[in-house]
């Protein structure tokens, strides 16, 4: 029987997912022969916190000295270009309707790579926070966000579910053998004929936990 669900934040609550793609583009558009490798490192790894990207966009593909004071420039900058439009986003179809009815039946819970405050700050501007138990961003990275949080409520990965849109997503839920599910987008289409549960939006989300659990789901 389910016992709790996990979100990831952007492609699975908000569409800003994109947003997210473009910043990536422009942070590093002094690179114009890099721009393309590094956008699609970070399609490839999304759900993987930022920071981890800037450190390996310096270091494997532009190929240049990292340091403490690049990264918090590279993340104010990064932050300026994405978080207004973040907040503005719209909602995934089907989530709003879906965690109105669920947050009364189970816990709901955020693990997202967004960093912590920023989060914070997204969730409480979209007037989230009633609908989750908990929310959870960077660091640490997921799959220890996940345990923490499966920890402090004495869940067991069987019982919950996590509903994410990166291939990050999947590993981690995979590390704490939680079932998951993926929300189809174009830039993570490539991983859904690996995957037995899939979603397009939140519309099907009650349909595919009952393939999961069965009517038990709640």
């Amino acid at each position: 029987m389910i016992k709790a669900i996990f979100f990831d934040f952007d492609g699975v609550i908000l569409e800003s997912a994109h947003i997210k793609t473009k910043a990536f583009g422009q942070l590093f558009a002094r690179w114009p022969e890099k721009v393309d490798e590094i956008v699609r490192y970070h399609i490839r790894y999304a759900g993987v916190s930022r920071y981890v990207k800037f450190r390996h966009f310096y270091e494997n593909i532009v190929k240049l000295p990292y340091s403490k004071a690049i990264e918090m420039d590279l993340g104010k900058q990064y932050s300026e270009l994405v978080l207004d439009e973040v907040k503005k986003a719209p909602f995934v179809r089907g989530i709003e309707a879906f965690l109105e009815e669920y947050n009364q039946k189970l816990p709901l819970f955020v693990v997202s790579a967004t960093p912590q405050a920023e989060l914070n700050s997204i969730v409480k501007i979209r007037n989230l926070t009633k609908y989750f138990k908990k929310v959870r961003g960077f660091p640490p990275e997921k799959v220890i966000l996940l345990k923490n949080v499966m920890n402090e409520f004495s869940l067991v990965g069987g019982n919950c579910v996590y509903i994410g849109d990166g291939q990050s997503d999947m590993e981690a839920a995979a590390q704490v053998n939680m079932p998951f599910i993926l929300r189809v987008t174009p830039e993570n289409a490539h991983l859904k004929s690996t995957l037995k549960h899939t979603i397009d939006d939140i519309t099907t989300l009650k349909e595919v936990l009952t393939e999961i659990y069965g009517g038990s789901h709640v």
